[in-house]
């Protein structure tokens, strides 16, 4: 990289981190009119653009750079961020896919993208359970997990969405995966409890909540579905 683009390219990361996200798209702009040939500028130039709220010029420096590097994976999830936050998700699931198979291509993910494509699997997943997409929603929240089997949200919402599916077996073992794992996960035994009671299994959930309350004398949503059971009758 020339000494110029490379001093315009240093001024552009100074200022967005600044969050002057207009001048450092100049400072971009200006380094790659010195360096057009350097795939990054594009992909910073495109940060800038996404940040600044203008997302077509954003989507335009992403194909940029990845038309310079067909396997540059932050590119290819980048666009496909800014593609979703459009609501363009048939595109932005193209460009998830392409970016999985350039980091295959790579020969392994780095962490880093491993779980920036994992939050970008669950921000997908979250937008196609918000228009009732259950099914994909659903898959898209097991392959985020699937890049980073840790993130306990995630799972809870993969669970909420096997409930909403009415896919109760399935919704019980994430959960229960989810209370070995995390034990102080009040939410996971509450959700837990819910499952155990629309698969039928009444006694199961009645446990879940007394463990709740347990370990948190005043949860007010174990000691509600407590309460209900037993106006209900069922003691």
């Amino acid at each position: 990289m020339d000494f110029e683009s490379e001093r315009h390219g240093q001024q552009g990361h100074e200022l967005y981190s600044k969050g002057r996200f207009g001048e450092a798209i100049q400072e971009f702009k200006k380094a790659i009119k010195v360096s057009p040939k350097f795939a990054d500028l594009y992909n910073h130039l495109g940060l800038a653009y996404h940040l600044n709220g203008e997302y077509e010029q954003a989507i335009r420096a992403f194909k940029q750079a990845i038309k310079l590097n067909s396997r540059y994976v932050e590119a290819h999830l980048n666009i496909a961020i800014t593609l979703n936050e459009l609501g363009r998700y048939e595109e932005a699931v193209s460009f998830f896919s392409q970016a999985t198979e350039a980091e295959d291509i790579n020969g392994g993910m780095t962490t880093g993208i491993r779980n920036k494509l994992s939050s970008a699997h669950a921000e997908l997943g979250n937008t196609y359970c918000d228009i009732g997409y259950n099914t994909e929603g659903a898959e898209e929240y097991q392959k985020a997990l699937k890049l980073n089997p840790h993130h306990h949200d995630i799972r809870l919402k993969l669970a909420k969405t096997y409930l909403n599916l009415e896919q109760y077996y399935m919704a019980i073992e994430e959960l229960e995966t989810l209370t070995r794992s995390h034990p102080d996960y009040l939410e996971a035994f509450i959700f837990l409890g819910v499952a155990h009671l629309k698969n039928g299994q009444k006694e199961k959930a009645r446990k879940q909540w007394q463990i709740c309350l347990a370990k948190d004398p005043g949860n007010l949503r174990a000691k509600t579905y407590l309460t209900l059971m037993a106006r209900s009758g069922e003691k």
